[in-house]
């Protein structure tokens, strides 16, 4: 499992804090489900499609065509992805967004 977190792009409105703390929830809710997190669950990459979101987003491979695709393990991996979303919210870093022309909701 990897998260690319970018490295050196100019970020819309300044969420590669929340990104960060986004991207470590998910790999530790991974982890705490007993998956195996290759190089430390980063890759600084400069992604785009994440570069340019004005929410926080990241982008996570969970294996590749050589990797089990059962249902167990499918169910293992939704279950981590599920706890990291949910220690993201219970942490109080994520902010509402904005509704175009309105201020952002804590």
């Amino acid at each position: 499992m990897a998260v690319a977190v970018s490295g050196g792009m100019t970020f819309a409105d300044g969420t590669p804090e929340a990104e960060a703390t986004l991207g470590a929830a998910l790999v530790e809710g991974l982890r705490g489900k007993g998956c195996r997190i290759h190089g430390g669950g980063k890759s600084a990459l400069d992604l785009t499609q994440t570069s340019y979101s004005t929410i926080p987003s990241v982008d996570i491979e969970l294996g590749n065509q050589a990797s089990a695709h059962d249902e167990a393990t499918l169910s293992t991996l939704a279950e981590g992805l599920l706890d990291g979303i949910e220690a993201f919210f219970a942490s109080g870093k994520p902010a509402a967004p904005a509704a175009p022309g309105q201020a952002a909701q804590p």
